[in-house]
This record gives C-alpha cells, structure tokens and sequence, in this order.
C-alpha cells in the first residue's frame, strides 16, 4: 500500500482535478442567443469573430473556411444583460445592410439557424449609426476579454 508523504499536495491536486471545467457548448452548438460581431476580407480572406452567449461567456474564432474556436472567458451578467437589451433597444434586428467591402466588419444576432446579420466596408455605402454603436460598445466590452 502506498502512503502519501505530503498530504497537502495530493489535497491540492484533487482540488485542481474536481476544478476542471469542460465546456459543454462552442458557438456551434450554443442553443441560446449569441451575438457575434468581428472583421474579415483581404488578402487572405481571413475571418476574426468574437461570440457572446447570454451566459457571458465569449468565444474567439478564426479562419477562411475551416473555423478553429477559442474560449476566452466571461463578462459580467450585468454587461451582458445591457449588451443584449443594447440590440433591442438600437432596433438591430430591423436594420438590413449588407454592403461588404474588401476588409468588412459585421454584427450578428444568432439562435440555432435563425441569423440577423448586418455587414459593412464599402465605402460607397454609410453604415447605419446604431450599427456602429452597437458594434463599438460590444467590442469595447469584448477587448476586457481580448486583453487577458
């Protein structure tokens, strides 16, 4: 039988153990409502996107075609709370633009398969004001995030 010579440091390791945390959905299979918002275009087509979950919990992915996914962390619920009633309130879900450029930037409401999604770059075109607002405050919250 074999005894534990520190028992202090067997204690710690069942800690960080039972801690662990496995993430039970990515933005492929979040259920809820997540807002993602983020820039692509180029030279290399290159997409970077940050998804939200109403849960606060924030998501960062990357790729042409093939998406890889990152898990970043939490916001509050008090900023997250205010970020989705922000959508509500700036009336997004009614805004229809899609005027991408070579480099573009996009905001998007998502829920399983139902998407609002506005997009813009193309200089030709004036992206709606709550649009950049919305975009501005939401990655604002998100670089706390970004940062770490």
């Amino acid at each position: 039988m074999t005894t534990f010579k520190n028992p202090a440091l067997f204690i710690a390791l069942l800690v960080m153990i039972s801690c662990k945390t496995t993430l039970k959905h990515t933005p492929l299979n979040y259920p809820g409502v997540q807002m993602v918002t983020g820039s692509g275009g180029g030279m290399t087509g290159q997409v970077i996107s940050y998804h939200l979950f109403e849960n606060g919990t924030v998501f960062k992915s990357t790729g042409v075609v093939e998406k890889s996914y990152e898990h970043l962390g939490k916001i509050s619920a008090v900023a997250t709370a205010q970020i989705f009633a922000n959508y509500r309130t700036l009336d997004m879900e009614n805004i229809n633009f899609k005027h991408p450029g070579n480099l573009y930037y996009f905001v998007e409401r998502k829920q399983g398969d139902d998407s609002d999604k506005i997009i813009w770059g193309d200089s030709d075109y004036t992206v709606p004001k709550n649009a950049a607002l919305f975009y501005s405050v939401l990655d604002h919250q998100l670089t706390q995030i970004k940062s770490k």
